[in-house]
């Protein structure tokens, strides 16, 4: 369940987009110690399954319709 509550701000480290797909890779101070494939972490007010972690970085895949419905297509 979302709580709302901001544990850390992450910077974006790449937007690749290919075949209808973007795809997203946050790079975060230590919420990657934690994450697991498959979690739900909120991105700008969207809720986004991470599908990747390499590193410090978690990665996500944005359809086109949570590009079109959300602030992460602008």
């Amino acid at each position: 369940m979302f709580t709302g509550i901001v544990l850390e701000t992450g910077m974006v480290k790449s937007i690749n987009k290919a075949a209808g797909i973007t795809r997203l890779a946050v790079r975060t101070p230590t919420l990657h110690e934690d994450a697991v494939i498959g979690d739900s972490i909120c991105i700008n007010g969207a809720c986004l399954t991470v599908i990747d972690i390499t590193g410090e970085d978690l990665s996500f895949e944005l359809s086109e319709e949570t590009i079109n419905t959300t602030n992460l297509g602008r």
